[in-house]
């Protein structure tokens, strides 16, 4: 469905983009400059990452990691990453059903044996990595629970009815998937989450990322900045969602997501830390069906992990959505976003991987100008003018430019590069609207690159396989 504050958004931007393909006037008064939005400080912190062909052909870094510091972003910045986190923790699950150690489809309870009451005895692996366990929210007695006290939380858990009967309703687990996830892994296996992915799947890609931040990486995370109250962003960016993320207390204060213990704990709902390069990395090997996510994961899990395995309206975003073995998928794109801007995803139309990771928590597709469409899709994503202005840093390389890479950095940094929401130019595609969650880069003339995000549009019925 097309929303009416899609349809707000993209009026405007076909506006916006009326500029790139058409003529320069030949008379009258110059057009306003776009916002900045880095130096305005509506972005205070952010880095871009994409890769074609197995090769990282555009590294964008703006501001800072640590503004009371004056710490500048860098490459390798760890952001948390909220639900961008999700497939990572699905995948620590499917590693270990790779190596046999447990099954998909067999009761939880086989080997957790704690879990197995109160109306869960028949609850699968599978109906919890497509958010069909029926514990979307963590019950009232978690309340009194700290937020990095993991035995605990997965304790109230194993004890607690589900609130609607396993497999029956699609209801995304904000905050207790990872929880699911750990308890099962640990019972199975005799391993945490942590264990599997930080041990077992990070190295396989090389992944700047981890569930639990080393002591030797912490200097490299940033300082996550809430504008206004936590209460003030989930009305204005995400209402659905404020049930989900009240208890346990604390997964939006920002002085407890900036706090050591909670970094190194392992809360794999949402607290990946990653680098834009290190999650696009590993986004541009996921449809390779000779690449290391086969490898690690067989040619049936692999095929299961890409592929729609449920499509109904889910109760927590509450729109008709499609979810594979922990990923959102769509036609278009496979991938997943966070609270507060993050996001990650494999497209399908260009065939490239993309990660944006940022400071500031808050609806990036808004920054104050227009209606939200995250408000009905759940997933954060590129904002709509991230990079209209000056970045730190850029590197483009081919095929995405065609000119000398300092060339297109200079142009970078003095206002040429754009991302913004809209639908692709007439000189790239032919206007009916490219129903697209993707990025394209592309050199308009000689010496200048603009980068055109074009917007996502849910649609009705699963996509078809790869």
């Amino acid at each position: 469905m097309v929303t009416a504050a899609m349809k707000t958004l993209i009026r405007k931007t076909q506006r916006q983009l009326s500029t790139v393909t058409s003529p320069p006037p030949t008379a009258g008064p110059k057009p306003s400059p776009k916002p900045n939005t880095v130096a305005d400080g509506e972005e205070t912190g952010a880095g871009l990452s994409i890769w074609k062909d197995g090769t990282e052909v555009v590294s964008l870094t703006a501001g800072s990691s640590d503004p009371e510091q004056g710490d500048p972003w860098r490459e390798d910045t760890l952001v948390h990453t909220y639900s961008t986190s999700k497939p990572f923790a699905a995948l620590a699950a499917l590693s270990a059903v790779g190596q046999g150690a447990l099954g998909l489809d067999e009761p939880v309870a086989k080997y957790w044996h704690e879990y197995g009451r109160a109306g869960k005895e028949d609850s699968t692996l599978r109906q919890i990595l497509t958010h069909r366990a029926g514990q979307p929210v963590f019950p009232p007695a978690a309340a009194a629970v700290d937020l990095v006290d993991e035995e605990a939380l997965r304790e109230v858990l194993a004890e607690s009815p589900p609130e609607t009967p396993p497999g029956t309703v699609v209801a995304e687990h904000a905050l207790t998937y990872g929880h699911l996830i750990d308890g099962v892994l640990r019972a199975a296996t005799g391993r945490p989450l942590g264990y599997w992915f930080n041990d077992i799947v990070r190295p396989v890609f090389s992944m700047d990322a981890w569930f639990g931040v080393q002591t030797a990486d912490l200097s490299r995370a940033l300082e996550h900045g809430l504008p206004g109250r936590a209460a003030q962003m989930l009305v204005e960016v995400c209402p659905t969602y404020e049930r989900s993320l009240a208890v346990p207390h604390g997964a939006m204060d920002m002085s407890r997501i900036n706090s050591t213990d909670f970094r190194q704990s392992t809360f794999a709902a949402i607290n990946l830390h990653a680098s834009a390069r290190g999650l696009a990395r590993f986004y541009s090997t996921i449809t390779q069906v000779d690449g290391p996510l086969r490898e690690l994961l067989g040619e049936q899990l692999h095929t299961e992990f890409v592929t729609t395995q449920v499509t109904a309206v889910d109760e927590t975003i509450q729109e008709r959505v499609n979810w594979t073995l922990g990923m959102f998928r769509t036609d278009n794109f496979i991938g997943m976003g966070g609270l507060g801007g993050s996001a990650a995803y494999w497209s399908f139309t260009n065939n490239h991987a993309v990660a944006y990771v940022t400071r500031r928590l808050h609806d990036h597709a808004v920054s104050g100008r227009s209606p939200s469409p995250l408000r009905q899709s759940h997933q954060g994503c590129v904002n709509e003018s991230l990079a209209v202005g000056r970045w730190g840093h850029a590197r483009v390389r081919p095929p995405y430019c065609r000119t000398h890479e300092s060339r297109c950095a200079q142009f970078a940094l003095s206002k040429a590069w754009r991302i913004s929401f809209g639908i692709r130019p007439r000189s790239f595609t032919s206007y009916p609207l490219a129903r697209a969650h993707s990025l394209t880069v592309f050199a308009s003339a000689p010496t200048r690159v603009r980068c055109v995000l074009t917007p996502r549009v849910f649609f009705d019925g699963p996509p078809a396989a790869t």
